[in-house]
């Protein structure tokens, strides 16, 4: 991602597009007010500020059916009042989009998203400590759409921190394996545990994040596995969440392969 803050948009990302182990072109990623655009240059280097706004002005929209989730009418939703600075407003970004794709890629991205959106309502009603606090979903303007979903914020993640230097033993992640328990209590797995969906909060403690992979257990696991972390289930369940936290364990002690 480039730092363009002086630009009247954000350049989410440029995509270098190969056909053949040849370079075909760079797809491009933009966002302005909510809004996402997209097109291609037929350059391989970094658009300097000048060119990405004539980019920019050729760009078009995505369009909305690519990322955008209806607002679901299946489970009971609760809709945040407004989003405040200690929230985090977690969007599902069209970044695989392209004139190209078919709707399949479409489907993956919203369905992410409703997933996540179903297991924090359960969630919801039955908070945990050590699972990232959930306040509802915020709508798109005409009220027909989820704009994004809003959860606490946390500022420092746990991947980030040990590569950094910082050191925890393996029972710090004492309070995941709780979260993990009630979240296996409520009738869900995680699916995702690695160092990439646990927060520190500013009280120290281990915060799981990320549900877009947690499912009812017994159901075939929809989302990709994360590399280096991929347990040999197929179905949501306890088995996965354990494996993981049992090389997390390891992986925060340096043991890592």
């Amino acid at each position: 991602m480039m730092l363009t803050h002086y630009l009247p948009f954000r350049v989410i990302t440029q995509s270098v597009v190969f056909n053949d182990e040849t370079f075909a072109f760079c797809q491009l990623l933009f966002e302005k007010d909510g809004e996402y655009y997209t097109c291609q240059k037929a350059e391989r280097q970094p658009a300097s500020a000048s060119r990405l706004l004539d980019l920019f002005a050729e760009a078009s929209v995505v369009p909305h059916a690519f990322y955008r989730t209806p607002v679901p009418t299946t489970f009971a939703c609760t809709q945040a009042r407004e989003l405040e600075p200690h929230m985090y407003l977690k969007v599902a970004e069209p970044l695989t989009y392209s004139k190209e794709n078919t709707l399949t890629a479409a489907e993956g991205i919203t369905d992410d998203q409703l997933r996540e959106f179903r297991a924090c309502e359960v969630l919801l009603q039955n908070p945990h400590p050590n699972i990232c606090r959930y306040y509802g979903y915020l709508p798109s303007a005409n009220g027909d759409y989820i704009r994004g979903l809003c959860f606490e914020r946390h500022e420092t993640l746990l991947f980030d921190a040990v590569i950094a230097g910082a050191q925890f033993p393996p029972s710090f992640l004492d309070g995941i394996h709780e979260a993990l328990e009630h979240l296996h209590s409520l009738g869900y797995a995680h699916n995702d545990i690695n160092p990439g969906n646990i927060m520190i909060s500013k009280a120290g403690e281990p915060i799981l994040i990320d549900f877009d992979s947690s499912l009812p257990l017994g159901l075939k696991v929809k989302k990709g596995k994360s590399p280096g972390w991929e347990y040999e289930g197929r179905v949501s369940a306890e088995e996965n969440d354990l494996w993981a936290l049992a090389k997390l364990r390891e992986w925060i002690a340096g043991k890592r392969e």
